[in-house]
């Protein structure tokens, strides 16, 4: 904290953009908004905080400002506050303030002050995840941050209808003890594993308040090499690419203070990181790095103890063509991908509909796992150059010289061989139409003739076999669905990606289709009523009452619940209740107590009414209780 954790339930609608126009840019800014207390059940939180006059001027101020995406942390204790003027964002779960109400056994408070705000016209949010840090310290020092559930939080947002990205907001330890950054360290390793855990091949922004510093956490040990390891993933912070040229500051050196570098140049603690996923048909590029020092009141006071870091971004997708699939075509079509170093590839003969695989067989597309091939760099010689295939087990090998030549068979072996297929000096000779160049080979596939296939005919000569990469590959697979689906008001929905969702709207998701791959689904979703009615009845012994037609007569006492369903117009289930109350029936006259000279009264014993006949005591039906001196 000071500082101090599913589908979404929002606290406004979530709305699918309409009418908005197309675009490639927006904005995300993450922001620590001091929502803390001043104090609570005795303990000092926040001292110097603005309190809910502080929230108010932030959300008059954050409206203003016109921020796409916003993530926030500290918003504990005013919320309706800092959504006052927040009427065109949606956001996702509010869980409330550090209050009594909210506290728990463990001594601590079940909120996270995380949440996600995103305007509602061209940007759309789902999926949300609350997860906790597994391993968190200090109480009532270094930093209280068990006193809350803290953690991160996980979307998936898109924009525009386009491009959707994951998106992590995070609150982390604070404090420097050794303790406080041994659980940095574990909470930037389990983010990592989080995303490396991920598949569905978004571009992933991670952004808010990380209480750590690069020269004093290990954040490119414990985060950025493992993400780069795995091959899927380019991590860029956004304030070292605009504000460093790309230079890290050193583990160890003397803090980048911003009260001798300034607020740009001086790190900061609330961070936005980005990350490419080589899966993905887009890519992010930040436009910008800037922490927003406007932020102050007519006073020119502060807003909050920290300023926003706001990144612009720009999504790009990739400007191939790619290869189109029909369960029902001949074949399937495709233009292959320029080969670059490091670049994950499948090698596909687009005239026999094969990928090549790890053994002398050729793998059927799609119907059988395919195999990815690794191009090794680069190295140049002359006019030509030279690349590696590695499966991981085989080489892929294939000779080509001068501009029109043939190349030898193409080969797999355990044997490492040169892989010649860079151009000539001729212009239209490029490295896309010799990705993998022979002539047709008779003997070993069809003769393609004049018109063996389409899409792969480039510099007067035929690609028998292209590079196709996973990204184009995947983008080739993926389908897309509309569903409408109708349900009753006291259901849910119950197919993956929707279930428990119950709210009338349209929502998208993803699913994966009959081929193995990503499709993604719209959703119409459709919700007619279902009623209950209640009823209460409190009737005596030997009464009765009427419930729907049929008669309950009360023979004991006692609470008895009926109920009788039926479907409503629309068909929906619906049901009938009531709550019958049966009571003793109590005896009024007293004079049925008094026989001869023995007189009856009323008195109050041990704070219950009773009639009392000489020493003996009556409830008020008559039963004797026991004598007065029991």
């Amino acid at each position: 904290m000071k500082k101090i954790y599913f589908i979404l339930g929002v606290c406004s609608a979530v709305l699918l953009s309409t009418g908005v126009a197309a675009q490639n840019t927006f904005n995300v800014a993450a922001m620590n908004v001091d929502g803390l207390p001043t104090s609570i059940l005795g303990i000092n939180l926040n001292p110097d905080g603005h309190g809910s006059e502080g929230s108010l001027a932030i959300s008059q101020k954050l409206a203003t400002m016109g921020y796409d995406i916003i993530g926030v942390s500290e918003n504990f204790n005013y919320n309706s506050e800092l959504m006052q003027y927040m009427g065109e964002y949606s956001c996702g779960t509010y869980r409330g303030g550090i209050t009594t109400g909210n506290f728990q056994a463990n001594i601590s408070f079940d909120t996270d002050g995380l949440n996600l705000l995103w305007k509602t016209n061209g940007f759309h949010a789902y999926n949300e995840r609350i997860i906790g840090w597994n391993q968190k310290n200090g109480k009532f020092q270094d930093g209280a941050d068990e006193l809350i559930d803290k953690g991160f939080r996980f979307y998936q947002v898109t924009i525009n209808d386009s491009v959707t990205i994951d998106l992590y907001i995070v609150h982390m330890d604070a404090e420097c003890t050794d303790a406080d950054l041994a659980a940095r360290w574990s909470q930037w390793s389990q983010l990592a594993s989080m995303i490396l855990s991920s598949n569905n091949g978004n571009p992933i922004i991670v952004m808010g308040d990380t209480n750590s510093r690069y020269t004093r956490d290990r954040i490119i040990e414990n985060f950025f090499d493992p993400l780069e390891a795995d091959g899927r993933f380019s991590v860029t912070d956004a304030w070292i690419e605009h504000e460093r040229d790309g230079v890290f500051p050193a583990f160890g050196d003397n803090a980048l203070m911003v009260g001798e570098l300034g607020f740009q140049k001086g790190e900061v603690v609330d961070k936005v990181i980005y990350i490419n996923n080589i899966s993905s048909i887009y890519t992010l590029s930040a436009n910008y790095y800037r922490q927003d020092t406007t932020f102050v009141s007519e006073d020119n006071v502060p807003l909050a103890d920290h300023w926003p870091v706001v990144v612009e971004f720009t999504y790009e997708k990739r400007s191939y063509e790619p290869g189109t699939y029909n369960t029902n075509a001949a074949r399937i079509n495709w233009v292959g991908e320029n080969p670059t170093a490091g670049g994950r590839y499948y090698i596909y003969h687009p005239q026999n509909n094969i990928f090549l695989g790890t053994d002398d067989n050729q793998l059927e597309a799609v119907t059988e796992p395919l195999f990815t091939w690794v191009m090794t760099p680069v190295s140049w010689s002359g006019n030509d150059c030279t690349m590696k295939m590695f499966s991981g087990a085989y080489y892929f090998n294939l000779a080509k010289s001068g501009a029109f030549g043939s190349s030898a068979t193409p080969t797999l072996s355990v044997t490492e061989q040169t892989i010649e297929l860079c151009p000539t000096w001729n212009d239209y000779q490029n490295r896309n139409a010799y990705k993998i160049f022979r002539k047709a080979d008779p003997t070993r596939y069809l003769n393609h003739g004049g018109e063996g296939f389409s899409a792969a005919k480039s510099a007067s000569g035929w690609n028998d076999w292209l590079f196709i990469s996973v990204e184009q590959f995947r983008d080739s697979m993926r389908t897309y669905a509309q569903w409408e689906r109708t349900i009753c008001s006291n259901e849910a929905m119950t197919e993956s990606p929707f279930v428990g969702l119950n709210a009338e709207g349209t929502y998208t998701g993803t699913i994966v289709n009959h081929l193995g791959y990503d499709s993604v689904v719209t959703l119409t979703l459709h919700v007619l009523p279902a009623y209950e009615f209640h009823e209460s009845h409190t009737i005596a012994v030997g009464d009765s009452v009427l419930f729907r037609g049929t008669k309950f007569h009360a023979t004991t006492a006692g609470t008895f619940h009926l109920e009788d369903p039926y479907h409503s117009e629309h068909d929906c289930d619906s049901i009938y209740y009531a709550t019958i109350t049966v009571e003793e029936k109590i005896t009024t006259d007293i004079q049925n107590f008094s026989t001869g000279t023995q007189r009856s009264e009323i008195i109050l014993h041990k704070g219950h009414l009773y009639i009392r006949r000489e020493n003996v005591l009556f409830d008020l039906t008559g039963r004797c209780v026991g004598a007065l001196n029991d």
